[in-house]
């Protein structure tokens, strides 16, 4: 039976198990058994070779899956679970189709060197694991633009961080960034929220293709985002959302008037008192500004 199906969504259950029957489900391509209390796939999914599309996160997975023997799967979510080790025999059977893989929140201490052959990945997410390192042959992944949240050693010493397009260094507790961001020549992301960050990287300034700074729930002050903030820089005329909120400025950021592309501009959960320190006139690209839950009593400033 069910010799024609294709999709199946069963999440948010209290699935404990799936029958070793669920191989013979050859047609289906998309599975979410996410929000389960599934402890094992070993066997269920070994001739489901169509299958392209697998979310197992949040189970109770101490086992890394069994993929198909012929395996065609594009999408791979396995975060937060109990996974300790990756069964590295079954991962690279996805080796020529495997695009994202999503292993975050386990107590993974290492990933094997294998993963290296999952050449058309783009995108993998290893945040809150064990891990201290990285394969060095990780920079072999030819596609690979986005990580978020592993070990900083990597970023000081890999070439591959010219590649990347979008990064994530949120909840590191760090206080400053222990690497040039610069190096990151094609970033157009950086997300660096929940930190306690009491300075930000000059460098930043000079990333041409920079387009959104997310800086949320940090320790910062005006005095230290302005030196990023400089006419005349990439930076300047390529910025358009930069996110502010939750930190310690007293006023705004009053170089935020060169941000010549700017669109969305996020103050909200600081202590600002006024705005007239800005020039918001040059800001003519601006269609989104969040004050909200400062101490702000007047907005003279927007009548100019």
């Amino acid at each position: 039976g069910l010799q024609k199906l294709q999709t199946l969504t069963a999440q948010n259950n209290n699935i404990d198990r799936i029958p070793l029957s669920f191989k013979d489900l050859r047609q289906i391509a998309t599975l979410d058994l996410s929000k389960n209390q599934i402890t094992s796939l070993i066997g269920c999914l070994k001739n489901n070779e169509r299958l392209k599309f697998l979310d197992l996160r949040q189970n109770r997975l101490g086992t890394f899956p069994e993929l198909p023997y012929e395996c065609t799967l594009d999408t791979l979510f396995l975060g937060f679970n109990q996974l300790t080790t990756i069964n590295a025999e079954s991962l690279v059977r996805a080796k020529d189709h495997l695009t994202i893989l999503d292993i975050r929140d386990n107590k993974l201490a290492v990933l094997p060197d294998d993963i290296c052959q999952l050449h058309r990945l783009k995108t993998l997410d290893v945040s809150n694991n064990d891990l201290s390192d990285l394969p060095p042959a990780l920079t072999s992944i030819r596609c690979l633009n986005r990580f978020s949240k592993v070990p900083l050693d990597f970023w000081r010493r890999d070439p591959m961080v010219e590649k990347l397009q979008v990064l994530d260094l949120s909840k590191n507790g760090l206080a400053l960034v222990p690497f040039d961001v610069a190096t990151c020549v094609n970033l157009h992301t950086l997300v660096i929220d929940d930190n306690v960050l009491e300075s930000v990287p000059e460098s930043i300034r000079q990333l041409a293709h920079l387009h959104t700074l997310r800086l949320r729930k940090n320790n910062l002050v005006e005095s230290t985002v302005d030196p990023i903030l400089g006419p005349g820089t990439p930076l300047s005329f390529r910025l358009k959302e930069l996110d502010l909120r939750n930190n310690s400025l007293r006023c705004v950021p009053s170089g935020i008037a060169n941000l010549s592309a700017l669109q969305t501009l996020l103050l909200s959960f600081n202590q600002i008192s006024t705005l007239d320190n800005v020039d918001w006139s040059r800001l003519v690209n601006l269609f989104q500004l969040s004050v909200a839950d400062n101490k702000v009593t007047k907005f003279s400033s927007f009548s100019s």
